[in-house]
């Protein structure tokens, strides 16, 4: 297994979502939009897609090297990916969370998160194999319940402790911009 630098991870993710805005210069209509790969490209479909996450989108795709060598089209299975591995390190976290708490409230609302990141994990796995033949309802009807199981877990860390700046309300927030940043972006491909 390759290593990973857990905590290089989390500062750069926190780096994307700070950059989150929902509204994105109008700068990018001066571009060639005729190519079919490219950096360009990326910042098109996050324009176009109209994801409230435009800046956290740009970031993530333009992290990762693959997406500057496939078609436009390719991009929202490279979002969905880079949601997966986000919300598999989120789980993770939770269960530490869960198994290092003695507080009852608190256990409640990590168990909720654990068991809403393990559906979500599933979802977003079960999406991938739709994307080779182009079945964006099936990927759509997976996206939307991850969607709204870190949701869930978002609105039931601000309910029940809602005061607390915990480590697992950003990972939330970030888990939440790539899984609606995948809604988006397949939405988008499905038009």
């Amino acid at each position: 297994m390759a290593f990973f630098h857990f905590p290089a991870f989390l500062f750069f993710l926190s780096f994307l979502l700070s950059l989150s805005t929902p509204s994105p210069s109008p700068s990018y209509a001066e571009e060639d939009n005729s190519s079919s790969s490219g950096m360009a490209n990326i910042k098109d479909i996050c324009e176009e897609s109209l994801t409230n996450y435009y800046n956290l989108c740009v970031s993530s795709l333009e992290s990762d090297p693959r997406s500057f060598k496939v078609k436009w089209k390719d991009l929202p299975k490279i979002s969905v990916e880079l949601a997966l591995a986000n919300v598999s390190h989120t789980h993770s976290y939770t269960r530490k969370l869960l198994e290092n708490t003695t507080d009852p409230v608190a256990r409640k609302c990590f168990d909720l998160c654990y068991k809403n990141y393990g559906q979500t994990i599933r979802l977003l796995r079960s999406s991938l194999v739709f994307f080779d033949n182009e079945d964006y309802d099936a990927i759509l009807s997976r996206l939307w319940p991850a969607m709204h199981n870190v949701s869930g877990c978002m609105d039931e860390l601000k309910r029940k402790l809602g005061g607390l700046k915990l480590a697992l309300n950003r990972r939330t927030e970030i888990s939440k911009g790539l899984t609606s940043i995948s809604f988006a972006l397949v939405s988008f491909l499905k038009v």
